[in-house]
């Protein structure tokens, strides 16, 4: 998803509806979105912790945090822990377990969005 395609699911919802994320769909959780980060904010953020300048530091870069380096063994759009990390990506990080889903969240998305 990208965010022209969130704009437009999102586009007739009024500014005070509660976004909640939906996990696991075997086993569904709902949870708060805690924030958002983007992937630039990510390499300033681990630049400053890397070299520590809190403003970040593009020289700096061969020394930051292992997130961004390939893992061995990968394939190169592969990076550090998680799959690939790159410009162009908003992060949602997970807030507060609010309780069980339900798996019909996916099944509903599905029939909506596809």
């Amino acid at each position: 998803m990208n965010i022209r395609e969130l704009r437009i699911i999102i586009q007739d919802l009024d500014d005070e509806v509660e976004v909640r994320f939906m996990s696991q769909p075997n086993y569904p959780f709902e949870n708060e979105v805690r924030g958002a980060v983007t992937f630039d904010q990510l390499i300033d953020f681990q630049l400053g912790e890397a070299t520590g300048n809190p403003e970040g530091n593009d020289d700096e870069y061969e020394n930051s945090i292992e997130l961004f380096e390939p893992a061995s063994g990968n394939d190169p759009g592969y990076f550090g822990r998680g799959p690939y990390c790159g410009a162009g990506i908003l992060y949602l990080t997970e807030g507060t377990q609010l309780g069980y889903g339900t798996s019909d969240v996916w099944a509903a998305d599905e029939a909506l969005n596809w």
